[in-house]
């Protein structure tokens, strides 16, 4: 399962990051949403965890086009919003987003939230 986080605090970002491989997983950094749509040419993704308060185009909008990218696939791609209370779950529902998590994610929390989307358990690109 490849992870793409969307997290402009590089720190925040990377500590995901280093989470999910702890967990088996392989994950990718975007600190905006433009490089997050630049990565999107260069690798499918399983699951985008979207922090909601980017400060280019925010998550919400993020998503929409996100959306917008991955319409021809067979799947849906899951998309979790992630916020300090940038927004609430219904506009983040209403957004496109499958789920929404308040910061700061724990480690336990963001086992959860992959192994939720990930029932396979499957670590690998």
């Amino acid at each position: 399962m490849c992870i793409l986080i969307v997290e402009d605090d590089a720190t925040l970002g990377r500590a995901f990051v280093m989470q999910l491989h702890k967990l088996g997983y392989i994950a990718d950094l975007a600190i905006s949403a433009q490089e997050a749509l630049d990565k999107f040419g260069d690798r499918t993704y399983d699951l985008v965890l979207v922090d909601v308060g980017l400060p280019d185009i925010d998550g919400l909008e993020l998503t929409s086009k996100l959306r917008q990218c991955t319409k021809e696939r067979k799947d849906k791609l899951p998309i979790v919003g992630i916020t300090a209370g940038y927004a609430t779950r219904e506009q983040c529902i209403r957004s496109g987003m499958d789920d929404f998590f308040q910061k700061p994610l724990m480690y336990t929390e963001l086992k959860n939230v992959i192994e939720k989307f990930d029932p396979q358990n499957c670590k690998a690109c």
